[in-house]
Order: C-alpha cells, then structure tokens, then sequence
C-alpha cells in the first residue's frame, strides 16, 4: 500500500514507489546528512569488510569481529543504518531491487543505475530535459501556479541528473515563456528589474498578483456584457445605461471598436435632437433604442460566435501539442530503454569472454602441468 510519510516525521526517510526518482533521491540525500554525519560519506566511499594478514606473505582475510577496531565498528554500524533506512524508504517492489545488495553503497548505486541509467542514458535523458526546458511555453487557460510547477518539475529532474539549471535562467525562461496577456507586465518586469538578480519567488508573486487582478477585471467585464445580452422590455430600456454598456462593450471587444463608437454617437445624437426638437413623439424614439438595442445584440452575438470558434481552435491546437509532446517522451523513453538494453547485453557479453579467456588460459596451463607431470613419472 502507498504510503506517504515524506512531511510526517523528520526520523521518517521520503518514501519512493518507482515515481519521481529525481526528487526523492534529493529528499533522501538530505534525510541521510540529517542523522548521521557518516551515514551519507559511508554510501559515498562504499563499507569494506576488515580484513587481515596471518602472515606478510599470505593473502588477506576477513577479520573476525571480536577483532574489530572502535572506527571499524562504528563503520559497520553506520553502513547498516544507512541500509535500514532505505530499505524502510521503498515500497516492496523497489525493495526487492535492492535485498542482495551486500552494502548501502551498492543498493544506492543499484536505484541510481535502474532509475537513472547509466553515463550515456544520463547523459540523453539530460539532453531531453533542456530541450523540454527550453521549448516549454504558459497556455492562455492556465494558471501562474499550474506553469511554475511544470517548469520547476524539469528543473529538479536536472538538477537530480547531476546538471542544476541556475536561478537567473529559470527567472528569464519564465519571463519569455508568458501568454501575449501578460505581454505588459512581462515588460515592465524587464524594464524595472535585473534578472540576473531577481528571484523566481518574487518573480512568481508578482505574476500571481497580476493574474488575480486580471481575472477579477474579466469577470467584471463578463458580468457587464451579459447585463447587455439580456432581454428587456424596449419601453423600460434606458438610454444612459445602454450608451454606457456599449461603450465599456468597446473597450473589451477591439475588433468592434468603430461600430461601437458609432453606436453610442448616434445614441448621443438622437437623445439631443430629442431635446431640441419638441416635434419628435416618444413613440419614434422608443423605435430608434429598440433599432438600436437589436443591432448590438446581433453584433455581439457575431463575436461570441467568433470567440467559441478561436477558443475551439486553440483548445484543438492544445491537444494536438500535448499528444505531439506525448509521442516525443514516449518515444525517447523506448529509445532509452533499448539503449540501455543494448549496453547491458554487451556487457555480459565483455564478461562473457573475459570468462573465455581466463579458462582458456587456465586450461593451457593445466596442460603444460600435466606434460610436466608425466614426464617426470616414469623417471
């Protein structure tokens, strides 16, 4: 069963399932420093089993425990705690990766090789990471909070992979990878500060303070037009109210802009001709607002028509760029898998002739002690 117990007790280890490997070995790196000031250098120079010499001549031996110095004892014992304790981290499955490990050192190297691969995977994995990085943009419909915590997912995995990205770069890559919506504040950001200095922290802020005021001012705007979009009766329709929702219409709907301004002058005008000419009945004038009233209702219903249409193809190009994106992963994964796949075998295959060789030589040399021998015998 998945246990999470990563903030529940600082004498707990992170716990790790096979997901995100980057971030738990960062976790349990320092969960291993903050125990013991050996239990982390004892994985880093590996435990060695005392050995000792009967003779200067004889090849060495183990040493029995009894014989053990204080500092060897003490290495065995922080080598055994490293191990508890990422035996205690794992699930059962990983787990299982690392029973026969003999040392702390070999288990940490066993995840480190099954999660991360070796030089050359490492190496491609990075590779991907900082193009991922460099190609990674904010989507219109999403959040401040959703984008700083993918870019700060890939940066992690680098940094994980031995490759930390620094600080400055992270600060100016967000900047860049901004909507046209935060188009304003991305320059004033740029303009006021010194990103080789400036936080991400305050950074992301910043940004979210912004998005805050944004999205209020859009729900007001919203609020507004749908006030417009509502039947009402022609006789009740006020010429104030209507001359200044099509005004503020104009301010949220650029591409109307003209026809809009138009609207509102011939509003202005018929209200003061109303005024100076006593010969127009309320009858006629009631016409003109319902007139009016309709050719609003038709220029806006034209441009929700258009913002579904842009927002279904935006939603469309969205889905084709995650599924691309997909692929891409999925296809570098397999591609690393069989990467990997290929060195291993090649590696057994090295062990397998080196075995080869040595019993070749073991037998040629056999069968020189054996002319030897029977040389020797009938003499």
């Amino acid at each position: 069963m998945d246990r999470d117990r990563v903030f529940s007790s600082i004498n707990s280890p992170p716990y790790f399932d096979g997901k995100d490997y980057s971030q738990w070995k960062v976790m349990m790196m320092a969960f291993l420093q903050s125990q013991e000031d050996k239990l982390w250098s004892i994985i880093e120079k590996g435990w060695i089993e005392p050995t000792k010499k009967e003779t200067e001549t004889s090849n060495p031996i183990p040493k029995p425990r009894g014989e053990w110095t204080v500092a060897e004892q003490s290495d065995h014992k922080c080598d055994t705690k490293a191990r508890y304790s990422l035996f205690a981290a794992l699930s059962d499955k990983e787990r299982k990766r690392i029973t026969n490990c003999p040392t702390a050192k070999a288990s940490w190297e066993l995840l480190q090789t099954t999660h991360e691969g070796n030089k050359k995977v490492k190496a491609q994995k990075l590779q991907s990471l900082v193009l991922e990085f460099e190609e990674m943009t904010m989507r219109e419909d999403e959040s401040v909070d959703d984008f700083h915590s993918r870019l700060i997912n890939v940066t992690n995995q680098c940094h994980g992979l031995g490759d930390p990205i620094l600080e400055h770069r992270i600060v100016k890559k967000f900047l860049h990878a901004l909507p046209p919506s935060f188009e304003a504040k991305q320059i004033a950001i740029e303009e006021a500060q010194d990103l080789d200095s400036y936080s991400l922290d305050e950074l992301v802020g910043n940004m979210k303070t912004f998005e805050s005021k944004r999205r209020k001012g859009q729900k007001e705007k919203s609020i507004a037009l749908s006030t417009l979009k509502k039947e009402e009766d022609p006789s009740d329709f006020n010429l104030e109210e209507f001359a200044v929702l099509t005004k503020y219409e104009s301010e949220t709907q650029s591409d109307h802009e003209e026809e809009n301004v138009a609207l509102v002058a011939t509003t202005q005008n018929e209200s003061s001709n109303e005024s100076d000419d006593d010969e127009h009945s309320e009858e006629v004038a009631t016409n003109k607002f319902q007139q009016l009233y309709k050719a609003s209702k038709i220029m806006i219903g034209k441009t929700e028509e258009l913002k579904d249409q842009l927002a279904s193809c935006e939603k469309e190009k969205t889905g084709i760029a995650e599924k691309l994106q997909s692929c891409k992963k999925k296809w570098e994964f397999e591609r690393n898998a069989l990467v990997s796949q290929v060195e291993t075998l090649q590696e057994n295959l090295n062990a397998q002739i080196r075995l080869v060789n040595s019993l070749t030589s073991e037998k040629i040399s056999l069968e020189k002690s054996f002319r030897d021998s029977q040389e020797k015998f009938p003499k």
